[in-house]
């Protein structure tokens, strides 16, 4: 190798794009690396000192969940649920179920169905764990405009504290420290890829290994810059500058769990009324706003190498009042599951893995079709993206290669656009920038449906080949 591996993570990983901002390079023993939110409000690693200067620990790159090196999703998992049934789109999976927490209120204070702090709270009160290490919030200071960090809590009170959503950037170099840091049993909560960076780490460091007990996987779409909440707060009538706080899953009532709110919170105290998520702009999530571009390289949406996956279970019969779609992997967690749905504490409903997958259809065929094509975009322009479990392919109708160019191109300009819009202090800028590429979008979205149906009626009265493939 002629570079030093960390040189190469910068290198590769963060020149290119690629990181994630997890912090878990930070997190190496010796790390000649800090995490650092850059201009646009992404975590991303900073060298601080010189890594060939003094000793480190080099094995940074079987680490890092974005390297081409170290174990994948696969690999992980195996080692861990093996020899539970495993599909490509849930990874291993025990049960697959879809409920709500019944008892006290974690439903009313949690995401989705509450299922997630009833985990975290009940493996406490089991004395499975010591810590429960989750996203909270916290207060922007002169150090950086963050309102979301890592916390530690080690009662189930602190557990409520904890963020019911966080669509805003955080990272983990903090919380592992701490935990390399003070003895006991930990369960972290995590994105996909944050799960995988700290399955990687395991691998390399016991001390990890040994206090990490439990993983509670997030069921991601993508992650956000800071940008993201800074935009909303400001179309609720708080500008960037005065931003303290915010709520993104504001439950409001007689509506839907489709249909949250968003609340902001100035730093003199005043809070903005809530509204609904669907009356701002840039909430639509395939628009993809604001994104890591990182993101547009990820094929797990699943958490598959978590020891139970949670999310919003996105279907018809569940959306109503909030329910969680709950993937487990580990027996112990099974356990516990059940005899909460024995005691009628849990309200769950085992359900087919296959309703279960069908809960993030969407994202799974963006992970899937949609990273197949920008795989074979950066094969095509000679640029290197780290392996992946799919293959590239550029079989799809222009309508749909469209759509995913623009899935790519709209979270640049949303980023470069809020960038001015800072400057010169002009949210209406913003807005109408951005409003001419959701358009674009959603033009697109009605040719692909319009073909579709095209295709579909020549198909029936024998004309035309196979529906969506590429078109000559």
């Amino acid at each position: 190798m002629s570079t030093h591996p960390f040189q190469e993570l910068m290198n590769a990983v963060v020149d290119g794009g690629y990181c994630i901002g997890c912090g878990l390079c930070a997190a190496v023993e010796r790390s000649p690396v800090r995490m650092r939110l850059d201009e646009d409000g992404a975590y991303q690693p900073a060298l601080v000192a010189d890594p060939a200067a003094g000793p480190t620990d080099t094995r940074v790159l079987e680490v890092c969940p974005f390297t081409g090196q170290g174990p994948d999703e696969d690999d992980l998992a195996s080692s861990l649920f093996a020899p539970a049934p495993h599909r490509g789109d849930l990874g291993y999976h025990l049960t697959t179920y879809a409920g709500y927490a019944a008892e006290g209120d974690f439903r009313a204070q949690g995401s989705s169905g509450g299922m997630a702090k009833w985990l975290l709270a009940e493996l406490l009160e089991q004395g499975l764990v010591d810590r429960v290490l989750q996203v909270r919030e916290t207060e922007p200071d002169a150090a950086g405009p963050a309102l979301f960090e890592y916390g530690v809590d080690d009662t189930v009170e602190g557990v409520h504290t904890g963020s019911r959503a966080a669509y805003h950037p955080v990272e983990m170099s903090q919380a592992i420290e701490f935990v390399r840091a003070h003895p006991g049993r930990y369960v972290i909560t995590g994105v996909p890829c944050f799960i995988k960076g700290i399955r990687r780490l395991a691998v390399t460091d016991p001390v990890i290994a040994e206090r990490v007990r439990f993983t509670v996987g997030i069921i991601c779409g993508h992650l956000k810059t800071t940008g993201y909440a800074e935009s909303l707060a400001w179309q609720l009538g708080i500008p960037p500058q005065e931003l303290a706080g915010i709520d993104f899953r504001t439950k409001l009532p007689g509506r839907t769990a489709r249909e949250k709110g968003v609340t902001a919170y100035a730093a003199d105290g005043r809070a903005s009324e809530p509204r609904v998520v669907q009356d701002l702009v840039g909430t639509k999530y395939p628009y993809g706003f604001f994104k890591y571009s990182a993101c547009n390289f990820c094929d797990d949406v699943l958490a598959e190498t978590a020891d139970v996956a949670v999310g919003d279970a996105w279907l018809p019969e569940y959306v109503g009042s909030g329910n969680s779609v709950v993937v487990v992997r580990s027996e112990p967690i099974r356990v516990l599951l059940e005899d909460g749905r024995a005691a009628g504490r849990l309200h769950l409903e085992h359900i087919d893995p296959d309703r279960a997958a069908a809960t993030q259809a969407g994202g799974l065929r963006d992970r899937r079709q949609g990273l197949s094509y920008r795989l074979h975009l950066t094969r095509r322009a000679g640029r290197w993206h780290p392996p992946k479990r799919v293959t590239p392919s550029n079989e799809l109708a222009l309508p749909t290669r469209l759509l995913y160019r623009l899935r790519m191109e709209i979270p640049r300009r949303s980023i470069a656009a809020f960038r001015r819009a800072r400057v010169e202090q002009d949210l209406h800028g913003y807005l109408r920038r951005m409003r001419r590429w959701t358009r674009l979008y959603d033009l697109v979205v009605r040719l692909g449906r319009l073909r579709a149906r095209t295709v579909a009626v020549l198909a029936r009265v024998g004309i035309g080949g196979r529906p969506g493939v590429r078109g000559r």
